[in-house]
């Protein structure tokens, strides 16, 4: 998880405009209280335990992790798709690999990690920005969690009335540009933008607004090189029913953050949060790890998952 420079968040939401909390939606959008389950940059509190790293097992001692999940009953994970297999046309990769997930604040020093035995995938399988279609998919445990408490899956799915919420990200991903620092679980805000038709334009109201800011952070020659892929990305139009987009507040997920929930405060409640996406993908800046441009989500509801959580 990124937090970025003062200055490029501020150019961010400049050039998004004015970004009116709340909308009509229903959860929760104000700052988190000190001691709630996001509470600040670093997610220390063990409450937040039903977040942790999904990866591969090597052996009886070394967990190497690749992406996040969450825990959403005693023995499934929800996680992102493009983590469970390395095209949409491969096998899963606990297929033939061991793979699993492990609990607690640190990766490379975990309370547990427990053995995953299949997984089954949302459909579609086709489509969307990674090419993985509903970028979703729930990992059943060797074995239930019973000393971690799930993190439900909110009740109703993101909807028009919900764009300008701000929802919170969480992962276990890179933490500086270069990639060496990684591995812990952070927490930070975003904004929705868009849950239909073009996504960037709901930040960018040109190209050449765009363009700029790309320009600044990332350097002319870069921009240069990625013109097409970004008058592409600026043309693209979410999957119906399958994508959102959010732009940075205080943080931007990076390479690691993939199937990482995004979460809200329950409305009405302090310390009650609930899963309204997963990290699934951006177009990454200079760097190749991270986005200054926002990310992609593949949204989830109970509707949604309980059939895949159900198999």
């Amino acid at each position: 998880m990124m937090f970025p420079s003062r200055s490029l968040l501020v150019a961010v939401v400049a050039a998004a405009g004015s970004l009116a909390a709340g909308c009509g939606a229903t959860r929760e959008s104000e700052d988190v209280e000190e001691g709630a389950i996001l509470d600040g940059f670093d997610v220390t509190d063990a409450r937040a335990d039903a977040i942790g790293s999904v990866g591969f097992i090597y052996g009886p001692t070394t967990f190497d992790g690749k992406c996040t999940g969450t825990l959403i009953a005693r023995d499934r994970v929800l996680t992102a798709k493009h983590c469970v297999q390395a095209t949409a046309a491969e096998a899963p990769y606990v297929v033939d690999r061991d793979v699993g997930f492990a609990v607690g604040f640190d990766v490379h020093s975990p309370r547990r990690v427990v053995r995953f035995t299949k997984v089954e995938r949302l459909e579609p399988h086709e489509g969307g920005y990674v090419g993985f279609g509903h970028d979703v998919a729930v990992y059943t445990l060797a074995e239930p969690i019973d000393d971690v408490a799930p993190l439900p899956l909110a009740n109703d799915a993101l909807s028009a009335s919900s764009v300008a919420l701000r929802l919170w990200a969480v992962g276990f991903g890179a933490q500086d540009y270069d990639g060496r620092v990684r591995g812990t679980r952070r927490a930070g805000s975003v904004r929705l933008r868009a849950v239909e038709g073009k996504a960037l334009p709901s930040l960018f109201p040109t190209f050449d607004a765009m363009e700029t800011l790309l320009t600044a952070s990332e350097g002319r020659d870069w921009v240069t090189a990625s013109r097409g892929a970004l008058t592409s990305l600026y043309g693209y139009e979410l999957l119906p029913g399958g994508e959102v987009y959010a732009a940075p507040d205080t943080a931007q997920p990076c390479d690691g953050d993939s199937g990482g929930p995004l979460v809200a405060r329950r409305a009405g409640t302090v310390e009650e949060y609930e899963i309204l996406g997963v990290v699934s993908g951006s177009k990454k800046g200079r760097d190749g790890r991270c986005s200054v441009l926002g990310e992609f989500y593949a949204p989830v509801s109970a509707r949604l998952v309980a059939p895949l959580a159900a198999r």
